[in-house]
């Protein structure tokens, strides 16, 4: 309860009685008293924990943590729990958490987070709430008087209240002053501020109270995974392909292209069909974009066979052979089969390269970790490295954009006869343009603090994207991409997330705005 005033008048406070009076007639839980103080003052409301709330979906073992996701597709979000990790009922009693669970959990207001969607949290305190059980549950820090920091609760500590601290052990109400606490109670009065006398309080630890600086560091899975049964199929335009799943609890539309990854769960290459139940893979780093339903670009799409007793990973593993959230081991054997997307055996070693890798499996041991004899792994590189095509089609088109480059190059030297060695520099810099983006702009570059600046529309609309010029810059989109450029301004912005030029996009020459060449190959990438 969170109220501002100066003062309460001797006939506002008259009133006050009488109101509550007669709304203690239709609320038991609440009990009449005179308000502790005739004048409150306005206080800035500060807070020891973020709490959020949800349903429990899913839970993973992850080494030494739990990982639980939640079901709220308005609210999403990801929780890990640990040994330290204090989980209680309503009524106090330590719980083990549960699929279906609702919970509310308390996580440090000054704890790191990951900057990831959605967002995943590491809370101190977990509640596992049930609406038939009339308690309340405070977490927050009190002061000497008992009072909680947000001014809306005070303690009465009576001869029935137990007060403990996390591992039972019972302690004095000293221990409350300047503690954070997770206090347990059923009534409250309509005072300000409320006050209550309650069954239960877990004091917390001076070192639960205040999170180091440095944190522990938290192993994100390489990728994100959702699934579903494929509702419908369109073909587009620029030879991608829009798959639709219509699940009410969790609907989503994907597309695929050339460069996808589609297997089944034997780990044959297969065509994706309406009615078809498949796992996405998509790289957790990626943007996507704020809409409902979700879209999403996978790198991996997984047809899935309920007859099949295959179990297949998407994920990274180290010269151990043991997968990024450390739950995983591979036994290499004889018999496993190591390719590459286009089927060719490759080494072990492969694995730990600057490789995913995609891992089909049976049984496993009940070690932590896990370990397996995979059937099959299909190694594909990560999307950091640079990929040299190797097919015809490709092959072609580098040999043409070669052509292209060296008559970029050529021109290039003689342009840097008459520069400074500082326009010599970016000259060279010049040299390097990919082809693709050097046939789009010809000789069209400036320089800007040392940095190769190229006209935004002529690459962009040269590279297929729509470019819908403002007042300030330009919104670019394509298919599932979209940035946002302000001229002037170094931040930008690329779906749901923030990017940062090192020089501002500026207009050089009248009607044209140019920005950095690194960008223009962020675009053709």
């Amino acid at each position: 309860m969170n109220m501002n005033m100066k003062r309460i008048t001797p006939l506002a406070l008259s009133a006050l009685l009488l109101g509550t009076v007669a709304v203690g007639a239709e609320s038991p839980t609440k009990i009449n008293i005179v308000p502790i103080s005739e004048e409150i003052t306005e206080i800035n409301q500060v807070t020891s924990f973020i709490q959020v709330q949800g349903t429990i979906d899913t839970i993973e073992n992850r080494n030494d943590q739990k990982f639980f996701s939640t079901t709220d597709k308005e609210n999403p979000f990801n929780f890990t729990t640990n040994e330290e990790t204090l989980v209680f009922d309503k009524k106090g009693n330590k719980v083990e958490l549960k699929k279906g669970d609702k919970v509310s959990i308390y996580t440090h207001a000054n704890q790191p987070m990951l900057a990831i969607y959605p967002p995943q949290y590491n809370p101190a305190v977990i509640i596992v709430e049930d609406e038939e059980v009339a308690s309340s549950v405070k977490v927050t820090n009190f002061n000497k008087e008992l009072l909680s920091e947000d001014q809306d609760l005070k303690l009465n500590i009576g001869d029935d209240t137990v007060i403990v601290n996390e591992k039972g052990e019972k302690v004095n109400k000293e221990a409350l002053a300047g503690n954070d606490a997770i206090v347990f109670y059923s009534f409250a009065t309509f005072s300000i501020p409320a006050q209550t006398t309650p069954e239960k309080i877990v004091v917390l630890s001076k070192e639960q109270n205040e999170p180091t600086e440095e944190q522990p560091v938290l192993e994100v899975a390489p990728f994100a995974n959702v699934k579903g049964a494929i509702g419908s199929v369109e073909k587009l335009a620029n030879g991608t392909t829009q798959y639709s799943v219509t699940d009410e609890n969790n609907p989503f539309h994907f597309t695929t292209d050339q460069n996808t990854i589609v297997l089944d769960k034997k780990g044959n290459k297969v065509e994706l069909k309406k009615g078809d139940k498949v796992s996405l893979y998509m790289h957790a780093n990626q943007p996507m974009l704020l809409i409902f339903p979700p879209q999403y670009s996978p790198a991996v799409v997984i047809v899935e066979d309920e007859k099949s007793p295959t179990n297949v990973v998407v994920t990274d593993f180290n010269e151990d052979f043991i997968n990024k959230e450390n739950d995983l081991k591979l036994n290499i054997s004889d018999d496993t089969v190591i390719v590459n997307v286009k089927g060719e055996k490759v080494g072990k070693e492969t694995l730990f390269a600057d490789h995913h890798a995609i891992v089909f499996y049976g049984a496993t041991t009940r070690s932590i970790p896990a370990q397996t004899s995979p059937d099959k792994i299909v190694v594909f590189p990560k999307v950091t490295n640079e990929i040299v095509a190797e097919e015809g089609e490709k092959a072609a088109v580098l040999e043409e954009a070669k052509e292209v480059n060296e008559v970029v190059v050529e021109e290039a030297k003689e342009v840097a006869i008459d520069k400074t060695e500082e326009q010599a520099a970016v000259t060279e810099e010049a040299k390097e343009f990919d082809a693709k983006i050097a046939a789009l702009i010809g000789k069209d570059i400036r320089e800007v603090d040392g940095k190769v600046m190229v006209p935004l529309r002529k690459v962009a609309e040269g590279l297929g994207f729509k470019v819908e010029a403002n007042k300030t810059g330009a919104l670019l989109s394509k298919d599932a991409l979209s940035y946002t450029i302000t001229r002037g301004e170094k931040m930008y912005g690329h779906n749901r997330a923030l990017a940062q030029f090192e020089v501002a996009p500026a207009i050089l020459e009248p009607g044209k705005t140019y920005v950095e060449y690194d960008f223009a190959l962020q675009l053709l990438k």
